[in-house]
């Protein structure tokens, strides 16, 4: 499939998240494993119709008028036209052909309603919408996951299968908690908090979760109750502060556990004591260089819950 790839960057370059997260629904809803194998192949085949259409359509960057809607919807039938003399093993036509039905009998080509649906179609039809909602389109940025989840919500008994949405959900929520679980704890103490605001959007959320502090006593409180994987800490804001932060860190043995990285400008970097210089990192902090660092310093870093 890495023509259509080519061919247009966002109808084709989701359908292994769209197959991945369908299966997950699918295996959570215990289906049999034949019907899970059929969706899989069902999300990654749907959209090869759209091959036929105009690019100039699929590539538009406004939302499709009447005339391209009703040429859009013509896709489903023209994926299974293309495939009608593979015998697959399990029921991909259907699962693709009814992949745009609606619940409430809206959709298409065949307005099926309710449980008439394919049930592979009916979760396809969910998952792909919500990708579909979370991915850059070329007109309008992607939706939030929690806006995304509203409007899936939104459609239950119309556009979903109200079970499926629920089993959805479900998911979304399991992975959230293994997602929170598994990211890193990073303290940034830094009496910019824009500094700090730009370390943190820059790192981003999926990996790291950050606790911005911007002075010494807050990082101190901060860590009486929890143990971040590594500190990062601006020189000019622990001397300013008045407020020994390394004393602390070596009193309550968090040094032989937490690495540190120090920010230090340019023009401190020679003056400042070696003993206390576990890492550094020099100001303006370059996100490649401090990636590179926490890249090498969190392969024993405790993650969230391990405190």
């Amino acid at each position: 499939l890495q023509i259509f790839d080519a061919h247009d960057n966002y109808f084709f370059n989701n359908n292994s998240l769209v197959a991945d997260l369908s299966c997950q629904v699918a295996k959570k809803m215990v289906l049999d494993e034949s019907l899970v194998d059929s969706i899989r192949l069902a999300a990654l085949l749907r959209d090869v119709g759209k091959i036929g259409i105009q690019h100039e359509i699929l590539a538009g960057k406004e939302p499709l008028n009447t005339d391209s809607l009703d040429l859009m919807k013509l896709h489903p039938l023209y994926s299974i036209q293309l495939f009608k003399d593979i015998l697959f093993p399990w029921s991909v036509g259907d699962v693709i052909r009814h992949h745009h039905e609606h619940y409430d009998g809206t959709g298409y080509p065949d307005g099926l309603k309710g449980r008439y649906i394919p049930l592979g179609s009916r979760i396809l039809a969910l998952v792909e919408a919500y990708v579909a909602m979370t991915s850059e389109r070329p007109y309008r940025k992607a939706f939030t996951e929690e806006v995304a989840i509203r409007e899936v919500v939104k459609q239950a008994g119309s556009q979903f299968d109200p079970e499926v949405i629920e089993v959805f959900l479900s998911l979304l929520q399991e992975q959230m908690k293994t997602s929170l679980s598994t990211r890193k704890l990073i303290l940034i103490l830094d009496s910019d908090d824009s500094a700090s605001a730009y370390i943190r959007l820059n790192l981003g959320t999926d990996e790291y979760d950050t606790f911005i502090a911007t002075s010494s006593v807050d990082a101190l409180a901060y860590l009486e109750s929890a143990t971040p994987g590594i500190i990062i800490a601006d020189l000019d804001t622990l001397k300013n502060d008045g407020v020994n932060l390394f004393d602390f860190y070596n009193a309550t043995g968090k040094n032989a556990v937490i690495p540190f990285i120090t920010m230090v400008s340019k023009e401190d970097l020679g003056d400042y004591s070696s003993e206390h210089l576990f890492e550094f990192i020099i100001k303006p902090v370059a996100i490649d260089t401090l990636n590179s660092i926490l890249r090498d310093l969190s392969k024993d870093v405790p993650h969230d819950g391990d405190h």
